[in-house]
């Protein structure tokens, strides 16, 4: 069945590599956008986090905690295509933001011709995992129940009032290995007598020793096929002719 896709926010797919034969280092980030600047990647944005590590108690006595920051990860945009590329050590993400068509598009237009870009780094041999991601925001009227939408939300105990907020995360393991998953989280709204809700539904695929970097389209294919079928069992009728 196709869907109109109207509340697909982003989809995206993210590659994580084992440790290659070269040592990660930031100057990664300039060659990276020297490759990809001329087709249409005109804005970064460098991103950096802290980690916060707490230490146990001494002679119970309470340790400082440890504040340092978390490795340097860059965001390569753009804003023509909705097209974006987390960079960081270890790790590569494509996202598609709004303007989402099709699998094959995603791969033709932006995976596939930026992640060739990307192997010419040399940085990594085997991709150790793939995760491919779907992220749906939906609104509806405040006394509906969840549970009129997706078969995984138990009706409401109507005892205790209206329904205000659900949020749930579930994981299944396929038989191939491959980890489904999804969250329904509450979103703020503005709107009188509406709830909102972020869907995020997707899958992952890990090897544990590794797979050949150039597998990466076949990877992504695996983690992403049953994605579809997944999605259409844990919506309802209801929500389907709304899609």
């Amino acid at each position: 069945m196709m869907y109109s896709n109207k509340h697909l926010k982003e989809v995206l797919c993210t590659f994580k590599f084992l440790p290659g034969p070269i040592k990660w280092d930031s100057g990664f980030f300039g060659q990276f956008y020297d490759k990809i600047q001329a087709d249409g990647f005109s804005l970064r944005q460098e991103k950096k986090g802290i980690v916060f590590e707490i230490g146990n108690l001494n002679n119970g006595v309470p340790v400082t905690p440890n504040v340092q920051e978390a490795e340097t990860q860059m965001i390569f945009r753009n804003p023509e295509k909705n097209f974006a590329i987390s960079m960081g050590n270890s790790y590569v993400t494509f996202h598609i933001v709004n303007t989402y068509e099709n699998w094959e598009v995603f791969n033709e237009a932006l995976m596939r011709p930026f992640m060739e870009k990307y192997l010419e780094l040399g940085i990594y041999d085997k991709i150790q995992t793939c995760q491919v991601v779907y992220l749906n925001s939906f609104e509806m009227a405040a006394e509906e129940p969840l549970s009129d939408y997706f078969t995984v939300v138990s009706p409401p105990f109507k005892t205790f009032g209206r329904e205000a907020a659900v949020q749930i995360s579930k994981n299944y393991v396929a038989p191939n290995g491959i980890v489904l998953n999804f969250k329904i989280n509450p979103q703020q709204t503005t709107k009188q007598n509406t709830k909102s809700i972020m869907l995020e539904c997707g899958a992952m695929g890990t090897v544990t020793m590794g797979r050949p970097i150039s597998d990466w389209k076949t990877m992504s294919q695996d983690v992403k096929n049953p994605v579809k079928d997944f999605f259409e069992s844990i919506i309802t009728e209801k929500l389907r002719q709304i899609l």
